[in-house]
C-alpha cells in the first residue's frame, strides 16, 4: 500500500502576504521544465489590464496565443498550497507490493492565484472553479466552526 504524506508543519502562517500570489499562474498549457524560467520577461511584463473597471481581469499572451484571466481568491476559511514533491522512499525494490512513501512539503501559503484560459475570460464554468465550489459546499455540509488544520496529512492508496 503506498502512502502519501503532506507534512504542513512548514508552511509561512500569513496566506495573505502578497508576495508570491501574483506569482502563481494556472496557465491552460502543459510546460516540460523543472526549473528557473524567465517568466517575467516573456510573460508577466506583457500583462495587462483591459477593464479598469475591474482588476481582477487580465489579458496577455501566451506563446503567441491571447490568454484572459482572472485572479482567483481562495474560498473563505481555505488556503491555497504550494507543494513540493519529495523523493519516494520506502523499502528496497523487492516488488510491486512494498509499502512506499511519498512525502509533499507545502512552500508557500496564498490567499489566491491567477487562472488563465486561451482567448476565454475565466468564468464559473471551468472546472477549476466549479472544484473550488465544491469544496466551498463540502465545508458547509460537513465542516465545523473552528476546525484546527492539523500538522501532516496521510492519504493512503490501495
Amino acid at each position: 500500500m503506498a502512502t502519501t504524506r503532506i507534512a504542513l508543519d512548514s508552511v509561512p502562517a500569513n496566506p495573505h502576504d502578497t508576495t508570491h500570489q501574483s506569482r502563481l499562474q494556472s496557465i491552460p498549457a502543459s510546460i516540460n521544465h523543472n526549473g528557473p524560467a524567465r517568466i517575467e520577461d516573456f510573460f508577466t511584463r506583457l500583462i495587462t489590464h483591459p477593464d479598469p473597471h475591474d482588476a481582477q481581469l487580465l489579458s496577455g499572451t501566451l506563446r503567441g496565443f491571447p490568454v484572459d484571466g482572472r485572479v482567483i481568491t481562495s474560498p473563505t476559511g481555505m488556503d491555497v498550497l504550494v507543494l513540493d514533491s519529495g523523493a519516494k522512499r520506502g523499502v528496497a525494490h523487492l516488488g510491486d507490493h512494498e509499502p512506499q512513501e511519498r512525502v509533499w512539503r507545502a512552500t508557500h501559503r496564498l490567499g489566491g492565484f491567477t487562472q488563465w484560459n486561451y482567448d476565454q475570460i475565466p468564468s464559473c464554468t471551468d472546472s477549476l472553479a466549479k472544484a473550488l465550489t465544491w469544496l466551498e459546499l463540502a465545508q458547509a455540509i460537513h465542516g465545523q466552526e473552528g476546525d484546527d488544520v492539523p500538522d501532516e496529512v496521510i492519504l493512503q492508496e490501495k
